[in-house]
């Protein structure tokens, strides 16, 4: 057999090594001796607490008197806040898969009628610009007609449902639509 023999640069490099190991192996442990401690420590401090707690001691609070009162809610809570919507017609003027076209067609559209309402609705894929609540395919029509003359050749009557009694539609001034570069 040969003789074995460590050149010193490599036994040094071992002891290192084996003197790390211990090292964090102690800390490690030292630390999981720590935690185990502070768990007994809690634990002890529980028991001895739960061994002297007594309810009797506490006045008795009447619970009920410091809960709010609640609210009845009634059918006309609900029908009030509701939007009633019947069966009608609207005329479409836009269809598009993008969004922002379709934005741009709304808000431009929307400045120019002064009193009809203006939807963006989104039908996957697509989105529709339409405009108005109309009872009748007549008034729709002459919307329609009006739609047509200001460019919008495309515009078609939609059989949809409407708002029954829309609120007024508040006044949008011309410039607050209009993108601005800073």
């Amino acid at each position: 057999m040969k003789n074995f023999r460590l050149n010193p640069l490599k036994s040094v490099f071992i002891a290192l090594n084996i003197f790390l190991f211990i090292t964090i192996s102690s800390c490690t442990n030292s630390d999981e001796l720590r935690r185990r401690e502070l768990a007994e420590e809690r634990k002890s401090f529980l028991v001895k607490y739960e061994a002297q707690f007594t309810p009797a001691d506490f006045a008795e609070e009447n619970f009920e008197e410091n809960l709010p009162k609640a609210k009845l809610f009634t059918k006309q809570d609900f029908q009030r806040d509701t939007v009633l919507t019947t069966q009608g017609f609207r005329v479409q003027i836009y269809i598009s898969d993008n969004i922002d076209s379709a934005m741009k067609v709304k808000d431009d559209i929307n400045v120019k009628l002064e009193y009809d309402w203006v939807y963006l609705e989104f039908d996957s894929p697509l989105y529709k610009v339409r405009v108005g609540d109309y009872a009748t395919r007549t008034d729709a029509m002459e919307i329609m007609n009006t739609l047509i003359a200001m460019g919008y050749a495309k515009a078609w009557i939609v059989p949809t449902a409407i708002q029954k009694s829309p609120p007024p539609k508040p006044f949008i001034p011309s410039d607050s639509l209009e993108y601005k570069e800073e």
